[in-house]
């Protein structure tokens, strides 16, 4: 996803700031530019209240999906380079 601010003129990538600690992990309520250097969804959704074993199936997925994210990220952007080709054919038609 955080490709997208790199294909897509109108997207940007933002994140929230965080602060790791021995005890867990802080949001510090700040926005800033940029992609995160990880993901922080299981930790919000076990600050939810989850159940343990939601967050644990998460997990197990998370690392699934990791082994495998070159991989899925390239086959995202592919088919991103497909759907931008037409709009450009079409500017060039229309002298854009």
């Amino acid at each position: 996803m955080t490709e997208l601010a790199d294909l897509l003129p109108g997207v940007k990538n933002v994140h929230v700031a965080v602060a790791e600690t021995p005890a867990g992990i802080v949001f510090l309520k700040r926005v800033e530019a940029g992609s995160a250097d990880k993901s922080y969804g299981i930790e919000v959704a076990r600050l939810a209240g989850l159940p343990r074993s939601v967050i644990q199936r998460a997990r197990e997925v998370l690392q699934k999906h990791e082994r495998n994210e070159h991989k899925l990220s390239e086959k995202a952007l592919a088919g991103i380079g497909q759907w931008r080709a037409p709009a450009r054919a079409a500017a060039n038609v229309h002298g854009d």
